[in-house]
């Protein structure tokens, strides 16, 4: 177990230094946002780690996001990039451009 929490915070720390928002989803809550994204829509982590991820999205997205999510979990083939906008903490909306990616664990999940 040490060595994964090791591992996690290399990448962790790895990914604060990117240029790039990031942030990692787990049943449709936000469990990791990179301080990059977090600095672009203008909240603090504590606003952001276990909120519905959607509740991030403008509204006009959501579907369509939400879908791709779905169709994604699902195993089905749909696009890796694609762009939406979301929403500052400000309510102002951002043009994004996402790159989703899906792993599982050691036990699957």
């Amino acid at each position: 177990m040490l060595n994964n929490k090791l591992s996690l915070n290399k990448l962790i720390n790895l990914v604060d230094h990117l240029n790039d928002g990031v942030f990692h989803i787990e049943e449709d809550r936000v469990v990791y946002a990179s301080q990059v994204l977090l600095t672009m829509l203008g909240y603090q982590d504590e606003d952001v780690v276990g909120q519905f991820f959607k509740g991030f999205i403008a509204e006009e997205d959501r579907d369509y996001v939400m879908e791709n999510y779905k169709q994604r979990l699902q195993g089905k083939n749909i696009p890796h990039e694609y762009e939406f906008r979301l929403l500052t903490k400000e309510k102002k909306k951002i043009d994004v451009m996402i790159n989703v990616g899906i792993y599982t664990d050691e036990e699957g999940t």
